[in-house]
């Protein structure tokens, strides 16, 4: 006994003179919150050590013993790294491999002969009151500013902590600690969920909770320590869920690793996809060896939703494949760019990804209330490892609605310009034509020349798609123009789709009406608007002495950047 608290309190001792020389060397309210961090966490310790040793008092067992000196040298060894050799991030990274080690043994542990212990009841609370101090350090340090936000899906802090727990699920036999293992993969995913802010994340990570509690561990038969499990799961869904109403984050900033990957690492995270739906499928098969008074009903229900299920998971692997076809081009076409000169965001707007991510959402969200429904007729109670796959699932369809609701949400839309120049030589004071002078001329045209430039440059900026440019000195026939018009309001994005704007843009003479005056005395009134949902037409009516001012750009600057719900924006300088 003697023995064991000198060993917890020297390694106290080392974290807390790390802790105040670290405090000393860089000061500040991020060194304090860290400071806090080492005495959180040696409260954990404290509480592990306490639960252990009154398992070890109980049953005699030697292996509880011989892990739990191993994980207090491992800890030991990391508090020595960090203390002499400044090797911190190895030293965080043991001690969270430690912990997320002996929570997992001491959850699993059996607890039939704990109930009445004071040790035992001491160490409870001690694991309540360690979630406790971790949530409100949480919380402080993001309300005094002092946490940095990492754009990942899941930090290596709590990956070393599942792999932890995971490692001391050996402990069981082989079919529960896979079934456990795949617990853990699902409570990855439900935190990689909640960190990119997804609209499903909240329900599916209480929907994990109800399941686990109720159901999962139940069907493994195996008795487990509430507080250490709770512990356990607390610790890691603290800083996650804190996340969704402190994270500044943007959209793509969230996404930023997963969208960045490797495409040959996107497409696997698609067949591990594939492969969890095809075990799933055939674990709810099984269900039909079980014959009872409800068969018919239940097979009817497997084979109408099966077909279902199927059908929509067929078309979501298909989406989220061309997903990442179209996603690699736009990653190629933003390389080639110069760097810095265009983002990820301008690329794929301008590609159309927020129309497929629209209609990609409505599939993805049908094939996740198909896999409820399928799970919901299938249910095994009794069967550990599909109630895990179920939860796997569950938050992998989720991210993936999450993906294409959020990229759907704040991309921009696509759109296509249309440009007409016409400077003139005349000018109509008493509504006679007259001719002028050659010098007035000759200037008039340079600047419908840099006009034309300026436009085509402000079309490549925003990257507009480019349906024309044209310059005529000489007039524009009438028909020949509607014409063009007509099919330029009739052009559509490469997957059948209108463009979300339309941006035309005129300079040339026109009448006190407005309307514009065309070769062979021909007026432009009106011509037919686009339909649809999301169509837009910005017009530009100028005379010909006219630049194109700043002040226009920034209109159009405006108008691309607004949300557009079918309206006409008229712009017409004096």
């Amino acid at each position: 006994m003697k023995s064991l608290r000198y060993i917890v309190s020297h390694c106290l001792q080392v974290v807390m003179n790390a802790a105040q020389h670290e405090t000393g060397r860089n000061g500040g309210m991020r060194s304090a919150f860290r400071f806090l961090g080492f005495i959180v966490n040696g409260l954990l310790l404290v509480a592990l050590s306490l639960g252990l040793f009154t398992r070890w008092e109980h049953s005699g067992d030697t292996n509880l013993l011989v892990m739990f000196v191993m994980g207090l040298v491992v800890f030991l060894i990391a508090c020595v790294l960090s203390y002499y050799f400044s090797m911190e991030n190895a030293c965080t990274n043991i001690a969270h491999l430690v912990f997320g080690f002996l929570l997992g043994f001491l959850a699993l542990v059996d607890q039939a002969n704990l109930i009445d212990d004071s040790k035992e009841e001491a160490s409870r609370y001690l694991l309540l009151l360690s979630i406790f101090t971790r949530s409100m350090l949480s919380i402080s340090s993001r309300f005094f500013r002092a946490t940095r936000f990492a754009s990942t899906l899941l930090l290596s802090t709590e990956f070393l902590e599942l792999v932890g727990f995971g490692a001391a699920s050996a402990a069981l036999t082989m079919e529960r600690c896979f079934d456990v293992s795949l617990l853990l993969c699902a409570f990855g995913l439900c935190l990689a969920d909640l960190r990119m802010k997804s609209l499903l994340a909240l329900p599916t990570m209480i929907g994990f909770s109800v399941i686990s509690v109720l159901l999962f561990f139940p069907a493994l038969d195996l008795s487990i320590n509430p507080f250490a499990l709770g512990c356990f799961f607390g610790r890691l869904l603290c800083d996650p869920l804190i996340d969704l109403f402190y994270s500044g984050l943007t959209v793509t900033e969230r996404w930023h690793p997963y969208l960045q990957a490797h495409k040959m690492l996107r497409r696997f995270s698609v067949l591990v996809l594939l492969l969890a739906e095809l075990l799933f499928i055939i674990l709810s098969a099984f269900t039909l060896g079980n014959v009872n008074r409800w068969y018919i009903l239940r097979l009817l229900g497997i084979i109408v939703f099966g077909i279902l299920w199927v059908t929509s998971h067929l078309v979501l692997v298909t989406a989220l494949w061309a997903f990442h076809n179209r996603l690699n081009n736009c990653l190629g076409a933003c390389a080639l760019l110069r760097t810095g000169s265009k983002s990820l965001d301008d690329v794929m707007a301008s590609r159309g990804m927020r129309q497929y991510c629209l209609v990609a959402e409505q599939l993805v969200f049908g094939a996740l209330i198909f896999t409820i429904l399928m799970a919901v007729v299938c249910w095994q109670e009794k069967n550990g490892t599909f109630i895990a796959l179920f939860m796997f699932i569950l938050p992998l369809e989720s991210l993936v609605f999450g993906l294409f609701h959020e990229l759907g949400s704040c991309l921009g839309g696509t759109c296509i310009g249309y440009s007409l120049i016409i400077p003139t030589a005349y000018c109509s004071p008493d509504k006679q034509p007259m001719p002028l002078p050659p010098e007035l001329v000759e200037t008039i045209n340079l600047r419908a020349t840099t006009m034309l430039h300026a436009i085509q440059r402000f079309f490549a900026r925003y990257m507009v798609e480019n349906f024309g440019c044209d310059y005529s000195t000489s007039g524009v026939n009438l028909d020949n123009l509607q014409g063009k018009l007509r099919t330029f309001f009739d052009q559509r994005t490469d997957d059948g789709a209108r463009h979300d704007t339309y941006i035309l843009h005129y300079s040339g003479h026109t009448h006190n009406s407005g309307e514009w005056a065309l070769a062979g005395c021909s007026r432009l009134i009106c011509f037919t608007l686009p339909s649809g949902p999301k169509s837009a037409i910005a017009f530009r009516l100028v005379s010909s002495h006219r630049l194109l001012t700043p002040q226009f750009l920034e209109f159009l600057h405006q108008f691309l950047e607004c949300s557009f719900h079918s309206k006409m924006w008229v712009c017409k300088d004096n």
